[in-house]
């Protein structure tokens, strides 16, 4: 099993600090989020919130994504929706205060 640890951010991320950090364009980042990309029957999406006029990824989507691309290898842990709710407000007010 692949360990893509390495791959989560840290905190909430750009798209271009993405891009650096998963080593592809800034314009892969982008169409994840706006178009999806098909894997098998379904379509997955790179989720985003617009915060000031900017794209922010958190770092708990990054991993959804990454476990949704590598199906059967990468599981996240689950957990209940307020919790996330509460660390994605938690890490964009910090990513904001930069």
């Amino acid at each position: 099993m692949a360990d893509y640890s390495s791959l989560i951010p840290e905190s909430a991320v750009s798209p271009k600090e993405l891009a650096q950090l998963w080593n592809c364009t800034v314009f892969q980042v982008y169409g994840w989020i706006n178009y999806g990309i098909k894997r098998g029957d379904k379509k997955v999406f790179l989720e985003a919130c617009r915060l000031g006029g900017s794209w922010v990824i958190d770092p708990v989507i990054a991993e959804k994504f990454i476990s949704e691309m590598n199906p059967g290898r990468h599981q996240p842990k689950p957990k209940k929706n307020k919790i996330i709710e509460q660390e994605a407000v938690t890490r964009a007010s910090s990513w904001l205060a930069r």
